[in-house]
């Protein structure tokens, strides 16, 4: 992705702590969804 190399290295950072946090959490909403109990 070049458009990264615009981007400051904290937004960057940043932005990519968030996106794991929201993925972290739509997996875990997808697993009890589907009613699964593993960690």
């Amino acid at each position: 992705m070049p458009f990264s190399i615009d981007f400051p290295v904290n937004s960057l950072g940043f932005l990519g702590i968030v996106d794991g946090q929201l993925l972290l959490i739509f997996y875990k909403n997808l697993k009890s969804q589907k009613g699964e109990q593993t960690d």
